[in-house]
């Protein structure tokens, strides 16, 4: 009887050594997961740090301003574009302000850029053809919305400029220019200048 007792003795033993070998790798991989956690998150301060020192460096001016990027730092441009789809009808308020415009190029005339961009709206073309089959053509208006957008004065270019190709400029809005549609209609669009364009 006192070996069996002992058996059990030594089983419950070894259970709870077990139970604790078991406990311990628990603990272990958790520090380690714990630790790796804490290495990613000091990679990221570090990259966070680096971005900010190099965001300083560009605004104050003491790093060349290589691509637009740079040049959307360098100025604090804004990326809204509101303006470019609907313009104020006396033009700015803040003549000062900066705004990075994408588009395609259409044409130059004198030393003002044209861009013209078409919008794609996925939601109001399924809810078009929703109406349609009620017999309601175009209910939810165009799905395609077309803006526009003048540059001129430019300080700095990244690249060659081609038409029927994409730019991207950065530049301070100051009025709008009236520009003559292929339909005869006249449109207001927004003009840009102190440009940076890639």
């Amino acid at each position: 009887k006192k070996l069996l007792d002992d058996l059990v003795k030594y089983v419950e033993i070894y259970k709870n050594i077990q139970g604790l070998m078991e406990a311990e790798k628990v603990r272990v991989t958790l520090d380690y997961e714990a630790i790796k956690g804490i290495d990613n998150e000091i990679e990221n301060t570090k990259n966070l740090i680096k971005t900010n020192e190099n965001i300083i460096a560009i605004k104050s001016g003491n790093v060349e301003i290589k691509n637009i990027d740079d040049a959307e730092i360098y100025v604090n441009a804004s990326q809204n574009d509101e303006y470019k789809k609907n313009p104020p009808i006396d033009g700015p308020s803040d003549k000062d302000k900066f705004y990075r415009w994408s588009g395609k190029l259409v044409k130059k005339d004198g030393d003002i850029y044209y861009v013209w961009c078409t919008d794609y709206n996925p939601f109001v073309d399924a809810l078009n053809k929703k109406a349609e089959k009620k017999g309601f053509s175009n209910f939810w208006g165009d799905p395609r919305t077309a803006s526009g957008f003048a540059f001129t004065n430019i300080k700095r270019k990244f690249g060659e400029l081609q038409q029927d190709k994409t730019v991207t400029v950065v530049g301070r809005y100051i009025e709008n220019i009236e520009i003559e549609m292929t339909d005869g209609q006249t449109k207001k669009i927004p003009l840009l200048t102190d440009c940076f364009v890639q």
